[in-house]
């Protein structure tokens, strides 16, 4: 359960970082999340028209390989404080045992509106908290 609560934070955060000042975070972001001991890989895409989309990948030992993708819209409220919601959700890929369960907890969080503080370290790397959890993106170019 914690692990998709953290994976949450982490498709929400994605979310959140894209709501930054202007056009600063329009672009493709990437960042590593340790979720359940394991670390999870996570591409975001930021658009000039306020849509968003990414790509999370994570192998778990014991249980295989989560691949999970989201969409969604931004809107920037300051330079340090963002809002964004998640409005699609899709398991691409999750072991038989699991896949409905985390297609379901992502489902739930679809359509709220979640924010998020900001952080930045120069143009090309920001740290979004949301619940505590500090996580750290790079622009990738």
């Amino acid at each position: 359960m914690k692990a998709r609560s953290t994976l949450l934070f982490v498709v929400v955060s994605l979310m959140l970082l894209g709501c930054a000042k202007g056009d600063r975070l329009v672009g493709t972001w990437v960042g590593v999340l340790p979720v359940a001991g394991q670390n999870a890989q996570v591409t975001q895409t930021f658009n000039a028209d306020k849509t968003m989309n990414g790509t999370f990948n994570m192998e778990i030992p014991q249980l295989g390989k989560i691949v999970i993708e989201v969409a969604g819209t931004w809107e920037s409220k300051s330079g340090e404080e963002v809002t964004s919601k998640v409005t699609s959700v899709k398991v691409v890929e999750a072991p038989a045992a699991v896949r409905q369960q985390i297609q379901t907890q992502m489902e739930k969080q679809m359509q709220k509106t979640e924010s998020s503080k900001l952080t930045w370290n120069g143009d090309d790397e920001v740290v979004v908290e949301g619940d505590g959890n500090p996580v750290t993106f790079r622009r990738k170019k």
